[in-house]
């Protein structure tokens, strides 16, 4: 499935198209790498998700993305991270630095890195 998405972002349509389909892959691909389940997939603090990335880039005998997971329990007043490594590849040659980078890029354009959850 996911290399299908692949070819259609690469051959896609729009820009919009193309910026839906990156968000909806990197929402699949957090869900399943990390094993994470209801509203935590979508809290990824992408501010310092792209620190990390740009860290494991530059460094590249990483094989680990950060990911910045914004947790808030009942009753609490502030906001909290938990830093999650996820292989930038698995077993079944799923890969989410690109798909990452691709969410990061199209942010970037509008800047609002930031401040923005996935």
């Amino acid at each position: 499935m996911i290399e299908e998405l692949e070819v259609d972002y690469l051959n896609g349509g729009s820009d919009q198209e193309k910026e839906k389909l990156a968000y909806v892959v990197v929402f699949v691909l957090t869900s399943f790498l990390v094993g994470l389940r209801g509203e935590y997939t979508s809290k990824i603090f992408l501010g310092e998700t792209k620190d990390f990335l740009d860290r494991k880039e530059s460094h590249m005998k990483h094989k680990h993305v950060i990911l910045s997971l914004i947790r808030r329990f009942k009753g609490d007043n502030y906001k909290s991270y938990n830093l999650v490594a996820v292989t930038t590849k698995s077993n079944s040659d799923l890969q989410i630095d690109s798909w990452l980078r691709r969410v990061l890029d199209w942010k970037d354009k509008i800047n609002i890195v930031r401040i923005f959850y996935l």
